[in-house]
């Protein structure tokens, strides 16, 4: 046996994972399929009868919670009509364009800098910084095999079933240094904000810190280690916060996340369930300590 299956066998996360990502599980009942995942990453059982956790009633909304305006919700082309609704325009990114196929992507009239993504996946935009040396080959493989990507099956977050599967264009927003800026994300319960995550996507050490709703480093991990410095509040960080809070009203619980480049704030993303349930916190109590803030629907 090599090393590699023998890593694999060591983890039972990593091993169905890789089975997941196979396909061999689709087949397999969302319940069925949730509690073999739980069981495989957290290492303990999935309790959906009586879920405490955060992380044990995130899988229960995945199950039981189903408005049709979720789908909206994690569609992210769709989104942006919702959130200009709700907060305006100006903190929406703009879509430069959607198409169904590679092929009908019209580049020639796209900016110097943009990013593609796929309106039902997650993990696998494109992002162009120059487009005189964009490689369209790879740029082409890597959407291919996003848009036939079943999201809802690797993970059953049932609101990814009926998105659309489209390729949408975006301005590229560049960070400090043209970098890609740091994520705040904030996890809101009914409107009220209790915590916000940085983090940044390009990073290949992901490093992730969580703060309280005043900003204050928490000395958690969650999923990965944590920075080496904590970041500065920004001075945003108010008004993210009350345009987090407007757009979460309504739901038990939903992460909202905000870019905050050179002093505008732009929306990214709805987020309905945070790593999808299976981002283990360290210490292991604030798993609890954000499932109290969770009141599952009647």
């Amino acid at each position: 046996m090599n090393q590699k299956w023998k890593t694999y066998l060591k983890d039972p996360w990593k091993l169905f994972n890789l089975i997941n990502n196979g396909k061999l599980l689709y087949w397999i009942p969302d319940v069925l399929f949730l509690k073999i995942a739980y069981w495989c990453n957290m290492g303990k059982r999935l309790d959906l009868e009586h879920p405490e956790t955060y992380t044990e009633k995130l899988q229960w909304l995945k199950l039981y919670d189903r408005e049709d305006s979720y789908t909206t919700l994690v569609d992210k082309y769709e989104v942006k009509k919702y959130v200009e609704g709700r907060i305006g325009k100006k903190y929406v990114i703009p879509a430069l364009g959607v198409w169904d196929s590679f092929d009908e992507i019209a580049f020639e009239q796209l900016p110097e800098q943009f990013v593609l993504k796929c309106s039902h996946d997650v993990g696998g935009a494109v992002i162009c910084r120059d487009k005189t040396s964009f490689n369209k080959k790879v740029a082409r493989r890597k959407i291919m095999k996003s848009l036939k990507r079943d999201y809802y099956k690797l993970t059953r977050e049932w609101a990814y079933k009926e998105v659309p599967h489209r390729i949408i264009a975006e301005p590229y927003i560049a960070g400090e240094g043209g970098s890609e800026p740091t994520t705040y994300r904030f996890f809101c319960f009914n409107g009220d904000v209790k915590h916000v995550l940085t983090y940044v996507n390009e990073t290949k050490d992901r490093r992730i810190d969580l703060y309280d709703r005043s900003f204050h480093r928490l000395p958690v991990a969650n999923g990965a280690s944590n920075a080496r410095k904590a970041d500065k509040k920004p001075k945003e960080f108010d008004e993210m916060k009350r345009l987090a809070s407007r757009l979460s009203r309504g739901f038990c619980q939903i992460c909202i996340d905000f870019y905050n480049v050179s002093g505008r704030i732009y929306f990214e993303k709805m987020v309905m369930f945070h790593g999808s349930g299976f981002m283990e916190f360290e210490p292991e109590e604030w798993d609890l300590i954000f499932g109290e803030y969770v009141r599952l629907p009647q």
